[in-house]
C-alpha cells in the first residue's frame, strides 16, 4: 500500500511532461485565461480585460497599458490576474504589483535590449525579442 502523502515519481514526470502542458492548454475554451486578462500590444498599447462573476453580475475591467523607455515604445505580452498584479511572459517567475517595476526588471534582466542608459533616439528598437 502507497503512502498517500508521497508523490509517485511516475505520475510526477507525466504531470512536469510539457506535452501535458500543451494537452491541457489546447483543451481550454478559446479566450478562457482562467479569469485573468491577457494582452500583446504592438505600440498602440495593450488592453486588458478583466472579468468576474458576482451576485448574478457580470463584471468586465478594461486596462489599457503603454510602455515607453527611452521615448521607445515597448512591446510587453502582459497578463493582470482580478487583484491587479501583473506578470509578464518574459519573467515568467515574476510578479508585480506595479507596471513600472515590471519594466524595471526587464531592464535588469534584458539589458542588451535597451541600449545604453541614456541612449535616446537609438536605432534599436526595445523589447524586440520578447
Amino acid at each position: 500500500m502507497q503512502d498517500k502523502n508521497k508523490i509517485d515519481p511516475k505520475a510526477l514526470n507525466q504531470a512536469a511532461d510539457p506535452k501535458a502542458l500543451a494537452a491541457y492548454l489546447a483543451a481550454l475554451p478559446a479566450g478562457d485565461m482562467g479569469g485573468h486578462g491577457h494582452g500583446h500590444g504592438k505600440h498602440g498599447g495593450i488592453d486588458v480585460p478583466r472579468e468576474d462573476d458576482y451576485k448574478g453580475h457580470h463584471i468586465v475591467v478594461r486596462t489599457t497599458y503603454r510602455f515607453e523607455v527611452d521615448g521607445r515604445a515597448l512591446d510587453v505580452p502582459l497578463m493582470v490576474d482580478n487583484a491587479g498584479n501583473l506578470q509578464c511572459h518574459s519573467l515568467p517567475n515574476y510578479q508585480f504589483v506595479s507596471a513600472v517595476n515590471l519594466v524595471q526588471q526587464l531592464i535588469d534582466t534584458f539589458p542588451e535590449e535597451f541600449g545604453t542608459a541614456g541612449a535616446h533616439g537609438s536605432e534599436h528598437e526595445p523589447g524586440g525579442g520578447h
